[in-house]
């Protein structure tokens, strides 16, 4: 996986950031290099130091065709962005800014779509209704919003990654378009997701999980899964709840897991609120179940774009965990959980899983 440079940025005081990336690139190899570079010509660009950044950038270009797709996705963002910010300053407003920067968008999103790293923003401003921006292929470009193309790159730019339906692999048998071809993914797709899970403590562990995906992928999450299992003792909830400071240091301290404050913090007060339920002498599978009144509720969605992202159920759910002090529990990782532990079935029509209901 690709470095998490989240950890390493202060955007208050791009300066500091620029210390601890080239700080980082000392023990970097790889791809890692590629990004770390990337991340300091963004900080020159927060100082509104455009030619120092365009300098860094084409630095970095002889080395990017040969580098991974997060890297170049990541790559191609930074250099839209680049353009997209210089063009605000007046003595810099030319046309070929514009295009370079639309250009450099579109091959950001071309990247990803090829990749199947993450897809699109639709910008809901007023002034740009409709109008579509690159999101991240990776969580360091998560303030693309901020950034947009003077000539706004449209849907028409890119193919649909959202129309895509189940889909033929290798082995024969068609599968939900979301799952691709990694082996990590189709294992999880073929053998978990949307299947019904029952077990209290597994149950507990994907809703956690579900709320570390919160602005990233599942991709990002599957692959860190079982790290996640050895530090947090196999989402033991008592003895999450007895986490000291020194041991919240060490979470917030390793790599392997997504590093966010807030969403370390949740993950122990949702281990406070899940054992509060259970000393109240109901399973959580039994809570779980009453928002679909003990029932699967199955969909068969022809394409990608026609998964909704909540339900009226996972709007109560999200509301009544919340009252029970849970963290990280929006309607939409609400419905996302809802999909993985088998309350909602959403395989695509044409999935070999759907065909097994």
């Amino acid at each position: 996986m690709p470095i998490d440079v989240v950890p390493l940025w202060d955007f208050n005081h791009p300066e500091v950031s620029e210390q601890r990336f080239r700080s980082a690139l000392q023990g970097a190899v790889g791809d890692d290099v590629l990004i770390l570079q990337t991340q300091i010509a963004r900080t020159f660009g927060l100082r509104k130091e455009f030619a120092a950044a365009r300098d860094v950038l084409k630095g970095i270009e002889p080395s990017i065709s040969g580098a991974g797709p997060e890297a170049r996705a990541t790559f191609e963002l930074e250099l839209g962005r680049t353009y997209a910010s210089a063009t605000r300053a007046p003595e810099s407003q030319t046309p070929e800014s514009n295009e370079q920067a639309r250009a450099a968008y579109i091959n950001a999103l071309e990247i990803a779509r090829e990749a199947h790293l993450d897809g699109l923003a639709i910008c809901n401003s007023s002034r740009q209704r409709g109008k579509v921006l690159p999101i991240t292929p990776i969580r360091v470009a998560r303030t693309m919003h901020r950034f947009p193309v003077p000539s706004a790159v449209s849907l028409a730019d890119v193919p649909s990654r959202n129309a895509r339906t189940a889909e033929l692999h290798a082995d024969g048998r068609r599968r939900c378009a979301w799952c691709e071809r990694e082996p990590l993914m189709v294992t999880y797709h073929d053998d978990e997701w949307g299947r019904p899970l029952r077990d209290d403590q597994h149950l507990f562990e994907l809703l956690c999980l579900e709320g570390a995906q919160a602005g990233l992928s599942w991709r990002t999450i599957l692959h860190k899964r079982e790290h996640y299992r050895r530090v947090f003792d196999g989402f033991d909830a008592n003895r999450m709840v007895r986490y000291n400071d020194a041991k919240k240091a060490r979470l917030l301290a390793d790599a392997g897991i997504v590093r966010n404050r807030l969403k370390v913090a949740a993950f122990i007060s949702n281990a406070r609120a899940y054992l509060d339920l259970l000393a109240a002498g109901r399973s959580f599978d039994d809570y779980l179940w009453q928002f679909t009144d003990g029932k699967v509720i199955r969909h068969r969605f022809r394409t990608l774009a026609e998964f909704p992202v909540s339900s009226p159920q996972s709007d109560a759910m999200s509301k009544d965990l919340k009252k029970k002090g849970f963290k990280f529990v929006g309607t939409t990782i609400c419905y996302a959980f809802m999909q993985a532990s088998g309350r909602i079935d959403d395989h695509q029509r044409g999935c070999w899983v759907a065909a097994l209901q």
